[in-house]
């Protein structure tokens, strides 16, 4: 999931990415009340994203709801059509080699 997620901190980073990322993480249930106010800086919302993958990475919060319905705003966040052209620079393919 790290990979997906530009760096709040980057100066290419989407000014669109860290205004959705914010509201995804701050409408979370059960977020951590410190993240109302580190969020608000780039640096803060670095932390807190960092501290959201390290947190949905157990295992306990893999299956649920709302780390799930979280990290998938955080994901389309950063995918969106409109501000991912900074991090894609051309298409991949992916092709599976055949063993001779």
């Amino acid at each position: 999931m790290a990979l997906l997620l530009p760096d709040p901190c980057d100066a290419h980073c989407p000014e669109a990415f860290k205004k959705e990322a914010r509201a995804a993480l701050l409408a979370m249930d059960g977020r951590p009340q410190g993240w109302t106010q580190q969020i608000e800086s780039d640096e803060g919302l670095r932390q807190v994203l960092l501290r959201f993958i390290a947190d949905f990475a157990n295992w306990d919060n893999a299956a649920a709801a709302r780390y799930l319905d979280t990290g998938r705003a955080l994901v389309h966040a950063a995918t969106r059509r409109s501000h991912r052209s900074w991090w894609i620079r051309s298409p991949v393919e992916v092709r599976s080699r055949s063993r001779p």
